[in-house]
């Protein structure tokens, strides 16, 4: 069952569902509203990560794999509308032309960056 999301249909806000060039500026302003977007995802799928992990879950694995994958699926398609992307799970990259900067769900802010031969891993500090 596909549910809608903060922002899924909210008027006040541009969507861009491709990607940009994004300013430290620029990138910053969409942070809370990914941050959102991203608490809301998480808090959905957590539960379903820790129902795969039990030996005999009460749902069919095939069953809640296919939810987790609508759930991430959905908040992947969400960052995008903010010209952002997704570069695993809860990680999100913003486009500088030169690289990226980049933000994991529990960080209050972009702080780091990388560039477009670096994994996300090897990123660095602003």
């Amino acid at each position: 069952m596909k549910q809608a999301f903060p922002y899924e249909h909210d008027q006040n806000i541009t969507f861009i569902k491709r990607a940009k060039k994004f300013t430290l500026a620029g990138a910053r302003q969409f942070i809370s509203r990914i941050e959102g977007i991203t608490f809301v995802a998480f808090a959905r799928a957590q539960p379903l990560f820790e129902e795969l992990k039990k030996p005999e879950g009460i749902r069919d694995k095939k069953e809640v794999t296919q939810e987790l994958h609508e759930i991430v699926t959905l908040w992947s398609e969400q960052i995008m509308y903010f010209g952002a992307m997704t570069r695993g799970l809860w990680m999100v990259d913003f486009d500088t032309g030169e690289g990226f900067y980049t933000w994991v769900y529990g960080e209050a802010d972009i702080t780091s960056y990388r560039t477009y031969d670096q994994s996300f891993e090897q990123r660095t500090p602003i």
